[in-house]
């Protein structure tokens, strides 16, 4: 096979989300991807993934022989290295961090461990492998190609079990149909979004939780009105950082924050229980009388967001009076 077979047996393989625009020599081949947020293009290397390598459970990705082939972006497009492991059904793909190699005027050689495809079979998408030079690789099934450059070019820190548990609950592994491919991209992407909304809440907060100022990486973009809430939406407005333990508490309705003065409540049986339990009075003593705004006033929660919350869970907040 040449190099445009390859780029046309990817193309085939992730399905009518990927389109074939320009095979030209095929490192790299010229291709669009359809996206949740609209089209991208995309300059294509692919190479075959095979065992050839240097420990047994090692599997390695070459490019083209000699010097003359670097990776390249087209103009406008975004560079992307993939590997394709034919080895066993169902096929996967491998990519690599394309933007570090762009240039890079040598021959491609990718090593990396054979469970990186063996996982995305048997899950659709693998937990990723970094090699000793701090390179991240990814593997997954084809279908999700779309999702992966989003997730990537979004800069997003997904956890791979969701995304195992999104496309194995899809039914794509089990039956590799078009229909099953919509339900994984759709599920993937609702993923996608939260991790995007979330990324842009905790910069918004520096990172920091809007009830007690906790940062250490443990802080999340908690919606204030729901996904599953008909009104609700990704504006920053309708978000706020919180710590693991503020976030969990906000979503269980243990927490209230008035809507207009943003001054923050806690369920009784907390109060209660802080009078004689010395975690829970710590818990307590730890969190700010009011929500903490972010410092773009853009991004402050609306009162209109909290209003819909407290109807949307009208009868989780009975405590309030």
């Amino acid at each position: 096979m040449t190099r445009t077979d390859y780029a046309r047996a990817v193309c085939n393989l992730v399905g009518p989300s990927c389109l074939l625009i320009d095979e030209k020599d095929g490192w790299p081949a010229l291709i669009e991807l359809q996206l949740s947020t609209g089209t991208v293009q995309a300059s294509l290397h692919v190479g075959i993934i095979h065992s050839h390598a240097r420990q047994a459970y090692e599997v390695r990705l070459q490019g083209p022989p000699g010097r003359g082939h670097p990776v390249t972006a087209l103009p406008g497009t975004i560079p992307l290295i993939i590997g394709l492991w034919a080895a066993t059904t169902p096929h996967v793909l491998v990519a690599a961090q394309p933007e570090i190699r762009v240039g890079i005027d040598k021959r491609l050689t990718i090593l990396f461990p054979d469970r990186l495809c063996l996982e995305a079979q048997q899950f659709g998408w693998a937990e990723p492998f970094r090699n000793k030079k701090d390179q991240l690789h990814w593997s997954f099934l084809p279908q999700l190609l779309p999702a992966f450059v989003e997730f990537y070019q979004g800069g997003l820190e997904l956890p791979p079990k969701q995304i195992q548990i999104a496309v194995v609950g899809a039914g794509l592994v089990d039956a590799p149909d078009e229909a099953a491919s919509v339900r994984a991209r759709q599920a993937t992407t609702r993923l996608i979004r939260s991790a995007r909304f979330g990324k842009t809440i905790v910069t918004a907060y520096d990172k920091k939780c809007a009830m007690c100022g906790l940062n250490f990486g443990l802080v999340s973009g908690a919606h204030i009105l729901p996904v599953s809430a008909p009104t609700s939406t990704d504006h920053p407005t309708n978000g706020v950082a919180l710590c693991e333990n503020h976030h969990r508490a906000f979503d269980r309705h243990l927490i209230h924050v008035h809507p207009a003065q943003r001054t923050i409540r806690l369920h009784p049986s907390i109060v209660a229980r802080a009078r004689h339990d010395a975690q829970t009075q710590a818990f307590v003593n730890a969190m700010y009388g009011t929500l903490v705004a972010p410092a773009d006033p853009s991004f402050i929660p609306t009162q209109r967001m909290f209003e819909e919350r407290y109807i949307y869970y009208k009868d989780d907040y009975k405590w309030v009076k």
